[in-house]
Parts: C-alpha cells; sequence; structure tokens
C-alpha cells in the first residue's frame, strides 16, 4: 500500500471524509473552525472539486509514473495549502494569502507538468488539458485579484462574484476537462519518467 507513493490515494479519500465532515457542520451550525452555515458549505465544496476530484486525477497520474516523486510532491503541497488556507479564512488572514498564492503557482504547474507527462497525445486529450489550464489561469486570477485588489467587485445583482465565475468555472470547465483528458489518453503509450 505504501510503496511507490500509492499512499497518495488516501488523499482523495481523506477530502472525502473532510467534505462530508463539513456538510454535516453546515447543515447543524456547529460552526467548525468559526465557519458560518455558507462559509461550511464552500469548505465541503473546495474539498469535493480540489481534494476529491483534482487529487484523483493526480493520483491516477501518479500510478502512470510510479518512479516520479513530481505527483506525491504535487499532492503533499495541494493538502497543505488547502489546510493553510482552511485555518487561515477565520484565523490569521496570512496563512489564507500564501495558500491562494501557492495554489496560483501550484496548480497551473501540475496541469502543464501532466501534459508533459506523456510522449504521445491525441488531440482530445489536447484540447481538454489546455482548455482545463486556460480557464484554471483566469479562474486563479479572480481569487487573486479577490484577495489583493481593494477594488474587485465582491457581487453582481446580488450574487457573489466569487461563486458565479469562480466556482462554476471549476466545476464545469477546469476539473471536468482535466479528468476527461485522462481519459483520452492512449493505452498504449508510456509516461516519460522524471526523476528528481
Amino acid at each position: 500500500m505504501l510503496q511507490n507513493y500509492t499512499w497518495i490515494g488516501l488523499f482523495p479519500f481523506g477530502f472525502s471524509l473532510l467534505s462530508s465532515v463539513w456538510f454535516f457542520c453546515g447543515t447543524n451550525q456547529c460552526y467548525l473552525l468559526g465557519y458560518t452555515e455558507t462559509w461550511s458549505y464552500y469548505a465541503a465544496i473546495h474539498g469535493c472539486f480540489i481534494g476529491w476530484l483534482f487529487l484523483s486525477g493526480i493520483a491516477h497520474l501518479s500510478q502512470n509514473d510510479k518512479e516520479s516523486i513530481a505527483y506525491p510532491i504535487l499532492s503533499l503541497c495541494i493538502v497543505i495549502l488547502f489546510l493553510l488556507i482552511a485555518f487561515g479564512i477565520h484565523g490569521n488572514p496570512i496563512l489564507k494569502k500564501i495558500g491562494v498564492i501557492g495554489y496560483s503557482l501550484l496548480f497551473p504547474s501540475s496541469l502543464l507538468y501532466s501534459k508533459r507527462s506523456f510522449k504521445k497525445q491525441n488531440s482530445s486529450f489536447k484540447l481538454l488539458i489546455e482548455c482545463s489550464l486556460f480557464f484554471l489561469c483566469f479562474s486563479l486570477l479572480l481569487a487573486l485579484l479577490n484577495e489583493f485588489y481593494i477594488g474587485f467587485p465582491k457581487s453582481f445583482d446580488g450574487w457573489p462574484i466569487m461563486v458565479i465565475l469562480h466556482g462554476i468555472i471549476n466545476a464545469i470547465v477546469v476539473i471536468p476537462c482535466f479528468l476527461g483528458s485522462l481519459l483520452f489518453e492512449e493505452k498504449t503509450q508510456n509516461p516519460i519518467r522524471h526523476k528528481f
């Protein structure tokens, strides 16, 4: 289980449990980490998409390239940055800022790395991974502006901008395209072995 970095497969499972706890806390107003009902749901949804779905794709890639330490490092960094943001939202705001900056660098890097991990790439794979990368960068730009630019609009017609754009883009474009690209990888290809 713990050989060849197979342990990173535990992260998506752990995030699914964490998300269920936050859903429970939101429903029952338990205020975990000081989160209100709304923020508990936000945390649960982020846990599902980042920790469960996105990390599942990273874990899959890790199994295709068991000699590389890049995917385990990416997985650990995703977990650590998620915790920084989680503890920083209603705690130390510096932790949240570090997490946002870290994700803004880490997520595009992980997609770029996964893209170059295959010698052969069919057109469907390229289209989906590039679409995911483009909209991911746009989504992260919104997150950076929301975090660091005071004049960034917080709502539109009563709806939070980050929910309308950032959340929906990630939910229906970024992660589905990333996971979809993995379905189109050629079964006969061998991942490039990166040893570092």
